[in-house]
């Protein structure tokens, strides 16, 4: 058995992420002991070698360590024997492995690293937020050194697999088979332009004025006209058939998340047991797939309203019949705290969330594609709740806010080159499409590509 020996120092943080690389991402037993030591020490009964980890970041930080001067203060792109990759991100520590007689040294930081990313501390730290609150993408230390693109956790553990399998005699489980999660906000169920004529006129004028489109306004008022006359079906829940039916083709099972409770203005004003909703939600359960929660846009730093949201959620499910005691999450419009939210979710009976990826720009938010528990800044311990990161957003990449691309085939590419990149590192591609942006028939396209 693998036995992990650690400096005795942030005992809490060490344990959870000893347990996050060595039980979820490498599923391997492992016993964990705390000495006066001076770096991790890695070794197996079967061999007599040891592997020495820096833990040159974990030296110097003590309670508290929620400060600016523990962030990485550059980055470093090297080479680094047995990395998966051309060059290696060091975010602490040194380039360097050095092999000695029975020792081997690797003096990059890998555990830190990996905490680094995973438990979002820099957010925690850096108070830079976008104009609805969140900590935009663009202002991560991963995007300003050019690796956000990459899933560097993934790659350093990888590069300690190698590691153990090459100096240490470590039978590994095969836990990195690549998995599809298709999933969808439905912050829309039914298109609320559609309600009333006095609705279908605003949204027609507002597309003429936006859009200067005098033909794309005539098609939304015929459409209004179409609908009030019973001739066609609302055209966001269609969406969500479409959904269904395309991802029963290819054996997906699709999660569907809804907005139980408006916390603001920037949740929309549709009653979550409504009869009309309760429809749709009957209608996703009957064919297999799931209904999960979509935190309102208030909920990630309010207990009371994400308690309220929860209770609203489960007393909905329990009247249609629908079993909730695993709760699936994400949080309108991937709003996060990273101090607050993790507790919270515990706190209220969140099995998973699966909020985790820049809502400005694709990437991987927490450097990984693989599943692990929340860590909680306020206990210091790891929570109940797993997070499934998201990997690709549609509306991240055609949003004319965000990266703004157009071209459907552009679209599909980039969305490929992630699922890709997934696949690489056997990790789960969490695709995110809303439904009231599966109207046109080229993004439908290329939606049954990705979901393939």
């Amino acid at each position: 058995m693998l036995k992990v020996l650690c400096p005795s120092n942030l005992e809490n943080e060490k344990t959870y992420i000893i347990d996050v690389v060595f039980s979820y991402f490498l599923g391997i037993d492992y016993v964990l002991e705390f000495d006066d030591v001076e770096c991790f020490v890695l070794s197996n009964k079967s061999t007599d070698t040891k592997l020495l980890i820096s833990s040159c970041w974990w030296d110097g930080a003590n309670i508290p360590y929620l400060q600016s001067k523990f962030l990485p203060q550059s980055v470093e792109f090297s080479y680094l024997p047995y990395y998966p990759e051309k060059d290696a991100p060091i975010l602490f520590g040194s380039p360097y492995i050095n092999e000695g007689s029975g020792i081997i040294h690797c003096e990059v930081d890998i555990f830190a690293t990996i905490f680094f990313m995973i438990s979002r501390m820099e957010e925690v730290i850096d108070g830079n937020r976008d104009e609805l609150g969140r900590f935009p993408g663009k202002s991560s230390i991963a995007k300003l050194h050019g690796f956000v693109e990459r899933p560097i956790v993934d790659e350093y553990v990888v590069f300690l697999k190698t590691l153990m399998s090459k100096f240490f005699n470590v039978d590994f489980c095969n836990n990195d088979k690549f998995k599809k999660f298709v999933t969808c906000d439905v912050d829309f169920p039914y298109d609320l332009s559609l309600v009333s004529w006095s609705r279908i006129l605003r949204s027609t004028l507002g597309i003429i004025y936006h859009e200067r489109s005098f033909f794309k306004g005539v098609y939304e008022i015929l459409n209004g006209f179409m609908y009030k006359s019973r001739l066609i079906e609302d055209r966001f829940t269609k969406a969500l058939d479409f959904i269904m039916d395309s991802n029963d083709k290819v054996g997906n099972k699709v999660a569907f998340y809804f907005i139980p409770h408006i916390t603001g203005k920037f949740d929309p004003d549709i009653e979550f047991s409504s009869s009309r909703v309760s429809k749709i939600i009957t209608r996703i359960h009957e064919r297999g797939h799931e209904v999960g929660i979509h935190m309102g846009f208030g909920c990630c730093s309010n207990y009371e309203l994400a308690f309220k949201s929860v209770k609203i959620y489960q007393q909905a499910l329990d009247s249609l019949g629908i079993p909730n005691n695993n709760i699936g999450c994400r949080m309108h419009y991937l709003k996060w705290d990273a101090y607050n939210t993790p507790s919270i979710l515990e706190d209220c009976g969140i099995s998973y969330d699966t909020s985790l990826a820049f809502p400005d720009l694709s990437g991987f938010r927490c450097g990984t594609t693989m599943q692990f528990p929340l860590f909680d800044f306020k206990k210091r311990k790891a929570t109940s709740v797993i997070e499934i990161p998201l990997v690709n957003m549609e509306a991240t990449i055609i949003g004319a806010n965000y990266e703004g691309i157009k071209d459907p085939n552009l679209v599909s590419d980039r969305m490929e080159k992630f699922k890709s990149i997934v696949k690489k590192y056997g990790g789960t591609y969490t695709l995110l499409w809303h439904n009231n942006n599966l109207i046109s028939k080229k993004w439908k396209r290329v939606y049954m590509r990705i979901i393939s």
